[in-house]
C-alpha cells in the first residue's frame, strides 16, 4: 500500500501505521549523542523541550522571532519515530558509553502530508508529545541539525509541539536553513 494521510499533528490512522512511507538514513559514530528509546510518558523530557516549544510559538506569532527559532531548533533535541527493526539495529550497535560502534541504516517514518501529498517526516518537541501520538513507538532523539541532515532530500520535515503549533520545511527550505546556519567549529 502507498502512503496514507496524516492529520495536522502528524498522526496516522491506527490501521495505517504499519504502512507508513519510510526514508532510509544512516547513523554513524559521529551521532553518538543519539538516544534510542520507546515512546512512553516522560515528564522530564517534556520539560527540557519547553525552550524549543516557546521559540516555535514565538516564531509563529512574530516573524521577527523566526531566525532565533531556527538557531534554537538546530541545536535542540527533537524526537522522530523509527521502525522496530531500526530500533533493534541501533540498540545492537550501541557501545557501553552510549556511542554507536558502527554506521547503522535506519528507517524513519514519513507520512503523506494531508495538504500537499508530499512525504513528510514528523519531528516532535518532546518524547511526551511523540508518545501521545504514537504510543509505544520506537524513536530516536537527535538535535535538529542532525535530523534535517538524515536524508538526501526530497522529503519535507514537520516539527510539532503536539498542539496547534507546527512548522513544515520543504527540501529547498531545509537546504537554505542549513546553509544560513552553518555549524560552528569546535
Amino acid at each position: 500500500p502507498g502512503p496514507v494521510a496524516a492529520d495536522r499533528h502528524g498522526r496516522l490512522p491506527a490501521a495505517a501505521v504499519r504502512f507508513g512511507l519510510v526514508a532510509l538514513a544512516a547513523f554513524s559514530m559521529l551521532l553518538g549523542s543519539a538516544t534510542v528509546s520507546t515512546a512512553q510518558h516522560r515528564s522530564g523530557e517534556h520539560q527540557s523541550a519547553n525552550s524549543l516549544e516557546a521559540a516555535l510559538q514565538a516564531a509563529i506569532h512574530d516573524p521577527t522571532a523566526q531566525r532565533a527559532f531556527e538557531a534554537i531548533f538546530l541545536e535542540s533535541k527533537v524526537f522522530m519515530r523509527i521502525t522496530e527493526e531500526s530500533r533493534a539495529a541501533l540498540a545492537g550497535a550501541q557501545q557501553p558509553d552510549g556511542r554507536l560502534g558502527a554506521e547503522v541504516p535506519i528507517k524513519l517514518w514519513a507520512v503523506k502530508d494531508a495538504d500537499t501529498g508530499t512525504p513528510t517526516v514528523p519531528l516532535f518537541t518532546s518524547a511526551e508529545v511523540l508518545a501521545e501520538i504514537y504510543p509505544d513507538a520506537p524513536f530516536v532523539s537527535v538535535n535538529g541539525r542532525v535530523a534535517l541532515s538524515l536524508t538526501s532530500g526530497g522529503l519535507n520535515y514537520r516539527l510539532s509541539d503536539g498542539g496547534r503549533h507546527r512548522v513544515t520545511w520543504t527540501a529547498a527550505e531545509i537546504a537554505t536553513l542549513l546553509s544560513r546556519n552553518p555549524k560552528a567549529a569546535p
